[in-house]
């Protein structure tokens, strides 16, 4: 019998062998279509840029205040839940009352409206975004600046709202660098102020098509990209299409989910010192457990959106406060998973109400969290799911993986580099959640700093 049990472990090990092998290859990559997301047949675009403020016509502020007066009395929330069972009746109150008292868009149109809002027609859709070119390109000691383009996107349900305080941080010189940035910040098509289309299998793969498209026309041949939540799924896809204008990508959301990731995690779980390095023993390994369970617990929305998004969205477009709560919850859950046990959800430990509801106002004043929850379930087109881009394919362009303490899913070092094999840049905090450009605007302009810095001396 001995013989036996050595010959079926050897022939384990040598399937195993072989797996790892084939998971180590580089898959290619499909070819994009030229795709048409308009209305109607393909038309010759001017790809012209427009300047317009953000100017909501006041039918549609008395609306909502008429709407916000009506509200109905929520719902009772059951003794000591505090957020487990969805967000707080105490928070709720908190939110209507500000919004209805105290929250004054005028005042808040103004402050959206201190950055030039651009638009632009690519492949059929109206794609917003803002340009902010840095304040000054030489030093106080005459000494010229190289500016550096760098496209940030947001995910859901965020908007360019969250970068507003990042902003002067990156596009103000500093006597410490030789380069300044230039930020092009545009809103995911169906996401806010940019057009959705009428067409399926929008992907995150043809919005890093689209925005391709919008750096070409803009005149950036090369560039930076930056991404978290879906952001860093379009900014991987284009650092995997298009390695060749991409300088750097960098993430507050790497992700890996190969074939490989399992096999390591299983590893890691009996030989953890094989996976994970030293310090992650304790900040990634250690909470892997309690990750497993808060992904379980609070991502059942997921699940909704990538199934039936516009059934859901029928109530998010017409209850103002029903929208609020839906995407509240996230900033509450997400920014820091302890904040579930408080009444008040945390909502301003880190955010101040009228910052979270600027948010809010610009899914509620364009009417698009149903197209903006769509990005969910067109994550599952086949083009996507065989094309692994995704998920799997191998990215060589220099990469900075930011790790914040109460992000969702934190990976190791050996993981992330089977996927990032120009991972040049890691970086571990102890604070901040999923929205780090919104939570903690220095420590994430810090990161892209120190990222940058040493792409450029490379």
């Amino acid at each position: 019998m001995s013989w036996f049990i050595k010959y079926v472990f050897v022939a384990f090990v040598g399937i195993v062998l072989v797996f790892i092998y084939n998971q180590t290859q580089d898959v290619p990559l499909p070819t994009l279509e030229d795709k048409w997301w308009g209305k109607g047949p393909k038309i010759v675009e001017t790809r012209k840029i427009t300047n317009r403020q953000i100017n909501v016509p006041e039918e549609v502020i008395l609306d909502l205040k008429s709407r916000l007066r009506n509200t109905k009395p929520f719902h009772p929330s059951l003794d000591g839940v505090n957020q487990f069972y969805g967000i707080h009746v105490t928070a709720l109150n908190n939110v209507l009352n500000y919004w209805k008292n105290e929250y004054n868009w005028t005042e808040r149109q103004a402050y959206l409206n201190q950055h030039q809002h651009f638009f632009v027609n690519i492949r059929g859709l109206e794609i917003h975004f803002l340009h902010i070119k840095p304040k000054r390109i030489v030093h106080e000691n005459g000494r010229k600046l190289k500016v550096l383009p760098m496209l940030i996107m947001h995910g859901w349900p965020g908007s360019v709202r969250e970068f507003y305080d990042i902003i002067p941080k990156l596009t103000e010189p500093r006597n410490d660098k030789d380069f300044v940035f230039e930020l092009i910040l545009p809103s995911l098509p169906g996401f806010g102020f940019s057009e959705t289309s009428t067409k399926p299998d929008l992907s995150v793969i043809q919005m890093g098509q689209i925005f391709a498209d919008l750096m070409n026309i803009l005149g950036f041949e090369k560039f930076y990209v930056q991404g978290g939540d879906w952001g860093s799924y379009v900014a991987q896809s284009m650092a995997s299409f298009y390695p060749e204008r991409v300088i750097g990508l960098h993430s507050n959301m790497c992700y890996c989910n190969t074939k490989m990731t399992y096999v390591k995690f299983l590893i890691g779980n009996y030989w953890p010192g094989l996976i994970y390095e030293d310090y992650e023993m304790s900040t990634i390994y250690n909470t892997t457990a309690n990750t497993l369970k808060f992904l379980t617990e609070e991502t059942g929305y997921f699940h909704i959106q990538a199934t039936k998004p516009d059934t859901v969205g029928v109530g998010l477009r017409d209850s103002p406060m029903g929208l609020a709560a839906y995407m509240l919850e996230k900033f509450s859950t997400l920014t820091n998973p302890n904040y579930r046990n408080l009444e008040d959800a945390g909502l301003t430990e880190k955010f101040t109400l009228e910052q979270l509801l600027d948010n809010v106002m610009i899914f509620w004043v364009t009417q698009s969290m149903t197209s903006a929850m769509r990005i969910y379930a067109q994550y599952f087109t086949d083009f996507d799911m065989n094309s692994r881009v995704i998920h799997g394919t191998k990215i060589y362009t220099p990469t900075a993986c930011a790790r914040f303490k109460y992000e969702i899913l934190h990976l190791p070092k050996s993981i992330l580099s089977e996927r990032f094999k120009n991972l040049v840049y890691l970086s571990q905090y102890d604070q901040g959640g999923h929205f780090a450009a919104f939570e903690e605007p220095d420590l994430f302009a810090e990161d892209i700093y120190m990222f940058v810095e040493k792409v450029e001396k490379m």
